[in-house]
C-alpha cells in the first residue's frame, strides 16, 4: 500500500508525544540475542497479538 502522509495526523501524534501521552502497546520485548528468532516468528505469524515487537540491546 501506498500512501500519503496527513499533516494533521502526524502534527497530532507530535502534540502527543509532547504531552506524553502517546501509547504505544508492546506485546513481546526480546533481547537482540534472540532477535532473529522473534523475527522470524513475526514474519512466520504476523503483528504480535496486543502491539508491537521491542528488540533491545541491554
Amino acid at each position: 500500500m501506498i500512501t500519503r502522509p496527513v499533516t494533521a495526523d502526524l502534527e497530532e501524534v507530535a502534540r502527543a508525544a509532547g504531552r506524553g501521552t502517546l501509547r504505544v502497546p508492546i506485546a513481546r520485548t526480546v533481547p537482540l540475542t534472540d532477535a532473529i528468532k522473534a523475527l522470524t516468528e513475526l514474519e512466520r505469524e504476523g503483528t504480535p497479538k496486543g502491539g508491537k515487537l521491542v528488540i533491545t540491546t541491554g
